[in-house]
């Protein structure tokens, strides 16, 4: 599993911004979310202990080893 965490303090220097959850592929990235965040927002949805679809879909991707941000 890659280490997002490390850029926790990059991301709270930036204010808000923008980010996309992608499923990585053998030749593009596909987002299937989006989202505005500050500080770790974007990160927070790897620890989403729900049962929803885009929960169970991160918890997927981060097994494989295919989850960009």
């Amino acid at each position: 599993m890659k280490k997002f965490t490390q850029y926790k303090k990059s991301l709270s220097s930036l204010g808000y911004y923008v980010y996309a959850l992608c499923e990585i592929g053998k030749e593009k990235r596909i987002p299937f979310y989006i989202g505005k965040g500050k500080d770790g927002r974007c990160l927070q949805h790897l620890n989403d202990k729900s049962e929803s679809d885009k929960a169970n879909k991160i918890k997927q991707l981060l097994e494989e080893d295919r989850l960009g941000i």
